[in-house]
């Protein structure tokens, strides 16, 4: 099984990989629907966030949702 945190840290790679300084800094909630194994490919839709700054999340295998919820990105560049 792929552990949850795993599947959290995607998340962050993904949006550093975009070119995005950011991280996880709250989770209101977040469902774990379906069990993930090493080897499966993982697709992410984060949306943009609304006025609280609060972003929605699936976590898919192909069109079965795996893991969707609500998170809260803070930006690393906003200490400098």
């Amino acid at each position: 099984m792929f552990p949850a945190v795993a599947e959290l840290a995607l998340v962050e790679e993904l949006v550093c990989a975009a070119g995005q300084e950011l991280a996880i800094c709250a989770i209101p909630s977040l469902r774990f629907k379906a069990i993930v194994r090493p080897g499966d490919e993982l697709g992410v839709h984060l949306s943009t966030p609304n006025t609280e700054g609060v972003r929605n999340l699936r976590i898919l295998r192909g069109s079965e949702i795996v893991a969707q919820g609500l998170l809260v990105l803070a930006d690393l560049r906003a200490d400098e």
